[in-house]
């Protein structure tokens, strides 16, 4: 998962009121204690679902939030990066327009986003999206 601040992540979530202050409170404790991220900890107890904490961490770290489970990913657009980065940086095309490419990336904060820009500018594509 991308690298956040878990206090603005607990806050978040306080502040959505989905869960008691009470219960992030355990979470945050045990996470510190055990060497855990938070997210982690609140998956492992089953406090959220892993869309959702994938939805709260993009919002934290205010980029966009896609579901590829939901998209029927084209394979031309699939092989745009080459699959040994894709596996390595957890990177995936998975749309196109004439000018953009929508890039999801498992932590948007990696540099992965530049190695495969790199690779992508060979390409026609000006702009890309990160999702």
């Amino acid at each position: 998962m991308a690298t956040y601040d878990p206090k603005k992540l607990y806050v978040f979530l306080s502040e959505l009121g989905i869960l008691s202050k009470e219960v992030l409170d355990q979470a945050y404790i045990e996470a510190v204690q055990e060497k855990k991220t938070f997210d982690d900890v609140l998956l492992e107890r089953e406090m959220v679902v892993d869309e959702n904490i994938g939805k709260a961490v993009a919002e934290v770290l205010h980029v966009p939030f896609v579901t590829l489970s939901k998209l029927a990913i084209p394979d031309d657009v699939l092989r745009l990066i080459p699959e040994v980065i894709a596996r390595k940086e957890y990177v995936i095309a998975y749309g196109k327009d004439t000018y953009n490419l929508q890039i999801a990336l498992y932590n948007p904060e990696n540099t992965a986003l530049i190695r495969a820009w790199s690779i992508i500018k060979i390409s026609s594509f000006q702009r890309h999206k990160v999702w």
